[in-house]
């Protein structure tokens, strides 16, 4: 599957509109491919939120994995 950058721009934007509830830190897991884009939303989305945003590159599977668990607020897969 291709992700484009509006795939992850709208991923990002549900995960903001879900994450707002929340309050405090958000951990999620996933993809590695695109760990390095969440890591610069995630200082960004402190700047403006003041919550926490921890994402860990675990692979796909490891992050549907902690989903399921319920070990992470969100996960990430392409």
């Amino acid at each position: 599957m291709k992700v484009t950058y509006k795939t992850l721009i709208g991923a990002v934007a549900g995960l903001a509109l879900t994450t707002c509830a929340f309050a405090a830190d958000n951990t999620g897991a996933g993809s590695s491919f695109v760990f390095p884009v969440i890591t610069k939303w995630a200082a960004t989305y402190k700047g403006v939120s003041g919550d926490g945003l921890n994402y860990r590159s675990v692979g796909s599977g490891g992050g549907i994995a902690q989903i399921r668990a319920k070990t992470v607020t969100f996960g990430a897969t392409d």
